[in-house]
This record gives structure tokens, C-alpha cells and sequence, in this order.
């Protein structure tokens, strides 16, 4: 399938490669749903226990392109990484970016701020961005540790 990652599964191995018991192992995935791209990263022990894991949400999928015309392009938030969760079995963290294109530039996306949000203690963390007209961060607005607004 075209969609599925190149690499599926590695394995590490302690005493510098010699042996054959691996001392973790690390499953990729993928997945397409509601026009958002899911990969998914999950960390085993050798006994087979999740001890960790991570999923990365990207607005589209790659397979858009194959449908495109010569003269059409991408959307411009095409393939850009709009949450991340860390945690196994649910998540510790979670990352949710947001993307603005550059004034006056049609398709450079930059991050306008993201929000981190500790999952087990409700509390969130806020990041805002301003660029120069190199794209260089100008401005970096940083907000403190805050218990999370309900339904917000």
C-alpha cells in the first residue's frame, strides 16, 4: 500500500550488536481518516510491553498528490503537523500546533503558536510566534503553567 512507511519496525540490541535478544523494539503505523494523516510510533519492551508511544497528526495525506493536475498545487497546510501525543497507553502530553501562512507568501506556513497541555494534571502551556520578513522568530511569547478551561 502506498501509504504505508518504508520502515515498520527496528530493533535495538545491547552488548554492541552481539546477541540476539533485542532490548526494545519499535513498531511505525499509519493510518488516513477524516482527511488527516495519523503515524504512530509504539516502543516494546522485550517481553512485549508498551512503554511507550507516540502519534503524530498531519493535515492530508500524502496520496492527495497523486490526484493533482499539472497546474493545480497543495493546500498550503498540506502535510504540516497539527498535534503530537507522547504517552503509552494514553497520552502524558499533548502538542497542538497552529499554522498561518506569511503575509504577502502563498505557501510558507509558519507556527503561529502551539499549546502543550499535560494530560494526567489538565494543565496547559502556551507558545505564540512572530517572524521577521526572513521567516526568523522575533517574537516569542511564553505563558506559564495554567489548570485548563473546561470545554475550551
Amino acid at each position: 500500500m502506498a501509504d504505508q512507511p518504508r520502515l515498520q519496525q527496528r530493533r535495538e540490541y545491547g552488548n554492541s550488536g552481539n546477541g540476539s535478544a533485542f532490548s526494545s523494539k519499535t513498531q511505525y503505523t499509519t493510518s488516513y481518516l477524516w482527511g488527516n494523516l495519523t503515524a504512530q510510533e509504539q516502543v516494546y519492551d522485550p517481553k512485549g510491553n508498551l512503554v511507550g508511544q507516540t502519534i503524530h497528526t498531519l493535515h492530508g495525506s500524502p496520496l492527495d498528490a497523486l490526484t493533482m493536475g499539472g497546474t493545480s498545487c497543495n493546500a498550503w497546510n498540506e502535510g504540516l503537523e497539527t498535534q503530537t501525543d507522547y504517552g503509552a497507553p494514553n497520552p502524558l502530553m499533548t502538542v497542538v500546533h497552529y499554522w498561518a501562512q506569511q503575509s504577502g507568501c502563498r505557501n510558507n506556513p509558519q507556527v503561529s503558536s502551539q499549546t502543550i497541555t499535560l494530560d494526567d494534571t489538565n494543565q496547559v502551556s502556551k507558545q505564540a510566534f512572530g517572524y521577521d520578513a526572513y521567516n526568523n522568530v522575533t517574537d516569542l511569547y511564553e505563558y506559564d503553567w495554567a489548570a485548563a478551561l473546561q470545554g475550551a
